[in-house]
Parts: C-alpha cells; sequence; structure tokens
C-alpha cells in the first residue's frame, strides 16, 4: 500500500521500473546490470565513458564492471575505442546494436509520460530534480549532473565549453551526464 510517503511512491516506480528492465534483460539473454551499463553510456559524455567511471556510478566493483562489460563486448553491445590523448585510457561506446537496446528501455515509461501535459511534466522532472539534487547534497553522494546545469558550463563565440577542461563539447555532450558535474 502506498502512503503519503515519497519512500514508498519511489519504492513503486523503481519496482516497476526494474520490472521492465529484467523482462528487457532476459529477452537478450542478459542480467540487470547489462542494462544499466547501457543505459547509462547511451546518456553520459566522452570524460564520463570509462570503466572506473562507470564503476563509480553504478557502486559496483572494477571486477564485477569489467566482467560485465566484457559480456556486453562479446555480444557486440559495447566497444572499446582508446582515447586519442592518453593512449592507456579506454573509452566505452555502445555500437548499433547497444544504442539500439538503450532505446529500448525506456519504452514503457515514454507510454506513461506522453500522458502529461506539457506543464505537468515540467513540474514532475522539476520535483524529481530536486528530490535527487536534496539526496546528493544531504548524504554527499556523488553528483552525475547534465553539463548544460554545471557551474563550468560555457557558451563562447557560438560553441560549448567545458569550463573545467577548456574543451569544446562535441554535439550534444552538454545534455549528457559528466561525472566533473558541479552545481
Amino acid at each position: 500500500m502506498i502512503t503519503n510517503n515519497v519512500t514508498d511512491y519511489l519504492e513503486a516506480l523503481v519496482n516497476i521500473l526494474r520490472s521492465e528492465q529484467k523482462k528487457l534483460a532476459n529477452e537478450h539473454g542478459l542480467q540487470l546490470i547489462h542494462l544499466q551499463i547501457i543505459h547509462y553510456l547511451a546518456r553520459c559524455n566522452r570524460y564520463s565513458n570509462t570503466l572506473l567511471v562507470l564503476c563509480e556510478f553504478l557502486g559496483q566493483t572494477k571486477g564485477t564492471v569489467s566482467t560485465s562489460v566484457s559480456l556486453l563486448e562479446k555480444k557486440q553491445l559495447v566497444r572499446k575505442e582508446a582515447d586519442l590523448i592518453d593512449k592507456r585510457k579506454q573509452h566505452l561506446k555502445l555500437t548499433a546494436d547497444g544504442k539500439k537496446l538503450a532505446k529500448h528501455q525506456s519504452k514503457a515509461w515514454s507510454i506513461a509520460e506522453s500522458q502529461y501535459q506539457d506543464g505537468e511534466h515540467q513540474a514532475l522532472l522539476a520535483a524529481f530534480d530536486s528530490l535527487l539534487r536534496k539526496l546528493q547534497q544531504g548524504n554527499n553522494y556523488k553528483v552525475f549532473g547534465v553539463c548544460h546545469t554545471c557551474r563550468h558550463f560555457k557558451r563562447q563565440q557560438g560553441q560549448v565549453i567545458c569550463g573545467l577542461t577548456q574543451e569544446v563539447l562535441q554535439t550534444d555532450e552538454h545534455q549528457q551526464l559528466c561525472v566533473h558535474h558541479n552545481s
């Protein structure tokens, strides 16, 4: 039974989310963690698509995540790509099949979201954003935020720049998750 307790509502929502993810994972011969990795990689930028940052985001050990990434590579859903500057560093990228699977994950949620009117949808997003920030700040959790909401985010001469790295952000990177986010 759901009472007027935020935790009860969140638990019910998370249970639905996990149920949908488990069903999708089973259809593709995967486990829940594999879908979590795919979903994260679909949303993160180049500063955040390494194995160590992925471990930090998931709160899992390097061994667990490394094994899962290897399986996703074998299934040709993820590939590793050497960093252009530091060849020791590997970036995790979704393949075309990985991107398709990532889009399929949010299907049930898209159906529910489409039933909201625009103002309702924006209010819901604002409430979730506020709750997430308060949880992160109040409990000293690592903040993985979207670039354009970061204090390092800059627009200069028609370009989008990360003020921390002083690098020009690539197309859509300013709308992706970043490990360096600072609000």
